[in-house]
């Protein structure tokens, strides 16, 4: 089961949850951080993640979700995680300044998320919406998710 939301934890808004997707909204503070990753870990770990693998989804929401709320001043981060054929999708989109995909970044946030999602077969893709970015991190399924 998905962890319960307290009442104190307002804004955060679930916008959508089904067998194979869910879907929230956080404000653009800390505070929210880790509401989002334990909604992020407990529906990883219920399509079939293994332990570690759900250690390096967790860190690499983590990077992603702090880098937009350090670094783009964003109002609001949408994660959503899905399940498709062969695929999980896992989408951070925020309304922040964004930056440019082009440009070398001195920090290591991306190459640490893409190194993570290597680990098993992940990949990382960027695309600047002006405003904000959208980020999608690509895991392949589990045996036991995502096949037609």
């Amino acid at each position: 089961p998905l962890p319960q939301i307290s009442a104190h934890e307002r804004g955060f808004m679930p916008v959508a949850l089904t067998r194979d997707f869910v879907k929230m909204t956080i404000p653009g503070d800390m505070s929210y951080l880790p509401v989002c990753q334990s909604c992020v870990r407990a529906f990883a770990k219920k399509i079939g993640f293994a332990d570690k693998e759900l250690s390096d989804i967790e860190l690499s929401v983590e990077e992603a979700v702090s880098n937009v709320i350090r670094h783009a001043g964003a109002g609001k981060v949408e994660v959503a995680v899905g399940v498709g054929p062969g695929e999980v999708a896992l989408v951070v989109t925020d309304d922040g300044c964004g930056f440019d995909p082009a440009a070398d970044h001195a920090g290591n946030g991306l190459a640490n998320i893409r190194a993570r999602l290597q680990r098993f077969g992940g990949t990382l893709e960027w695309q600047n919406t002006k405003p904000g970015m959208r980020l999608a991190l690509r895991l392949p399924a589990r045996d036991s998710i995502g096949q037609p």
